[in-house]
């Protein structure tokens, strides 16, 4: 019987929380970054949505060939490697054109290294116990998403708002990503059908079961409604949040987004996948529409937060229902496809969400996400009791 948290999961977990320690104390500053150097709404989702579909192919290829080739540990290393090495080029960039290579190529690293990795942290788990390993991984990379923010701030104040600095700084937490990492382990990948979750449909092939494709079509068009986190970050600012406290509200985020993780974990494996998914695209909605009719500064910044519940309950709640629903030795395919479906509609999401907010207004590109996220609940809910 394997331990509910391997020492594959917890190192891997770690791994993340020094990754997004990194990462976080950057991206919040990309959307006031990229305006000082000429770019505008538009100018963010091209960034964003181009650097996240383009990464989605290498999420789907990665996957794939991590199943062929039997390994998931040395595709995950290059992608940690290639984020971690490129970030602290931002501080060389003097227009938005620079920013987008390098958030680019920082993507292709997260493209090659996140199907490989989920299959990993499934590999090291039994069934039962998924939606808490997940959870908790889910908990350490958002409450890394916490610490960069904080240190940010820190960084921002300490250098009076030089963003530059904090571009530096980031290379600290990257180098101890890639020490970590040696101390992961490989996982014998099995065909048994004992792995198999007793909610799977899959009958000894390596097709993708029905309930996997359904469930991938339903995921589609939520992420179509599911535009960058970077336009929430815009939405403060339109709703008179001062720059200068971004970077702490982004980590007050994240550290409700890693509280609610491993107990929205915990839930799924005791009430079901499908039933907290739901839940959490329907939160998403309301909020999203909310967020399109809202004014008042104080209760944006309110709904903001609750928007990590959101978060809370889907990131282990989905990966654990992929892991749930196929055979080991296709695991790396099936969050290849998972990662595909949710990246190659993050251009038209994001581009989509840029147009509409540039040339109409923010209200409208709240609520036609919402609206969309609304359908995609839709379709999942009745899929699901096709598939009972």
């Amino acid at each position: 019987m394997k331990k509910i948290l391997t020492k594959n999961v917890i190192y891997l977990g770690f791994i993340s929380l020094l990754n997004d320690i990194a990462s976080d104390m950057i991206y919040p500053l990309l959307p006031v970054f990229i305006t000082t150097l000429g770019g505008n709404a538009k100018v963010l989702g091209l960034i964003e949505g181009a650097s996240e579909s383009v990464s989605s192919i290498l999420k789907l290829i990665s996957g794939k060939y991590s199943d062929k080739i039997k390994k998931r540990k040395p595709l995950a290393f290059i992608g940690y490697f290639l984020s971690n090495a490129l970030r602290p080029f931002y501080v060389l960039a003097h227009h938005w054109f620079v920013v987008f290579f390098v958030r680019f190529f920082d993507r292709v690293g997260k493209g090659i290294r996140t199907a490989p990795r989920d299959a990993l942290i499934a590999d090291s788990v039994d069934a039962e116990y998924r939606g808490r390993a997940f959870g908790f991984h889910r908990t350490l990379d958002n409450f890394g998403a916490l610490i960069g923010p904080v240190l940010a701030t820190l960084i921002l104040y300490l250098t009076h708002q030089n963003i530059k600095a904090v571009f530096l700084f980031s290379i600290i937490p990257g180098l101890f990503v890639l020490f970590l990492f040696f101390f992961v382990k490989e996982v014998e990948q099995t065909s048994s059908l004992k792995d198999y979750s007793r909610e799977s449909s899959l009958k000894g092939n390596e097709k993708l079961p029905r309930k996997i494709k359904l469930f991938l079509f339903s995921l589609f068009i939520f992420t179509l409604g599911n535009s960058s986190d970077a336009f929430l970050i815009l939405r403060l600012k339109e709703a008179g949040i001062e720059t200068i406290y971004i970077p702490i509200i982004w980590g007050i985020f994240n550290f409700i987004k890693s509280v609610g993780n491993y107990p929205a974990g915990l839930l799924s494996d005791k009430i079901g996948r499908k039933k907290v998914i739901l839940v959490g695209w329907f939160l998403y909605a309301l909020i999203y529409f909310l967020f399109g009719v809202i004014e008042n500064k104080q209760l944006v910044l309110i709904l903001f937060f609750f928007y990590g519940i959101y978060y809370s309950l889907t990131e282990g709640a989905e990966r654990a229902y992929i892991a749930d629903n196929v055979m080991s030795y296709v695991r790396g395919k099936a969050y290849g496809y998972y990662n595909f479906a949710i990246s190659i509609s993050s251009l038209p999401a994001s581009f989509l969400f840029g147009y509409l907010w540039e040339n109409y207004s923010f209200t409208v590109a709240f609520i036609t996400g919402a609206s969309l996220s609304l359908v995609a609940f839709i379709v999942f809910l009745f899929s699901s009791l096709l598939d009972k």
